[in-house]
């Protein structure tokens, strides 16, 4: 009998699999595995210190296999939406069904002629088409683009990377040798990147600086490049759960 419980299951797997990931990051980020450290950085004939991030530790890479396992389920509770869709309509599943995503209206077209909605009633496929990032003015930054196109990345290429960064908005303190601080906001950034300017140096004259920052671990592929890594999976379950919603009425 057709029902939405297959869909449920897998969202509740994908988040199982969030809940394993969460205590995995706290523990990484408390080993602090990355610093700010203090840089010279030559401005005309004069110096002048900087701010750069250095990691200490890499993201373990469990981390990043456990962020896949979570992007799998949620692609995969789409393509158990289209199979109990067909059983809905009273129809036999084939193997060339699954739910397509699409950045433009010919994909969809080429999807329909491969069989990727055989035997989905006409209004349920219309629902999915409507739903299609090509709906979107921004396609490629539409959540279901950037699921599937993580779910390619991991399932047919490669861990998908991550890395370690620190984020925007800490500050930074310089303070130079007559006792004067200049503070400053510091901006994200990942290993080796500038992420604070100083003032410039008096040859023999120390300047010291101090500052607070938050590390976290971003996801550094595709669209969603830059975003920490549980908001992403936030954001890609949340509308999985949003799209499997629009069909309740077909149950």
């Amino acid at each position: 009998m057709a029902s939405l419980e297959p869909v449920t299951l897998k969202l509740n797997w994908a988040y199982k699999h969030l809940e394993r990931l969460v205590p995995e990051l706290n523990r990484y980020l408390e080993s602090k595995p990355c610093e700010i450290v203090g840089d010279f950085e030559p401005d005309a004939h004069r110096h002048r210190l900087t701010a750069r991030v250095r990691q200490r530790n890499a993201v373990p890479p469990e981390i990043s296999l456990m962020f896949g396992d979570c992007i799998h389920s949620l692609r995969t509770a789409l393509d158990y939406l289209v199979w109990q869709l067909v059983l809905a309509a009273k129809n036999v599943p084939a193997k060339e069904n699954m739910f397509p995503v699409c950045s433009e209206p010919k994909y969809f077209t080429d999807a329909i002629k491969r069989g990727r909605l055989k035997g989905v009633s006409e209004q349920a496929t219309a629902r999915i088409e409507s739903l299609q990032p090509f709906n979107n003015t921004k396609p490629a930054s539409d959540p279901l683009s950037i699921l599937d196109e993580l779910e390619r990345i991991d399932k047919h290429r490669t861990i998908l990377f991550t890395a370690v960064g620190i984020a925007e908005g800490g500050r930074a303190t310089f303070t130079d040798h007559t006792g004067t601080s200049i503070e400053t906001v510091f901006s994200a950034g990942y290993d080796g990147a500038k992420v604070a300017t100083g003032p410039f140096l008096v040859h023999g004259k120390k300047v010291n600086m101090k500052g607070e920052y938050v590390a976290y671990v971003a996801l550094r592929e595709g669209a969603a490049s830059d975003m920490e890594v549980t908001q992403v999976l936030g954001v890609l379950g949340k509308h999985v759960s949003f799209v499997a919603d629009q069909f309740a009425d077909f149950f």
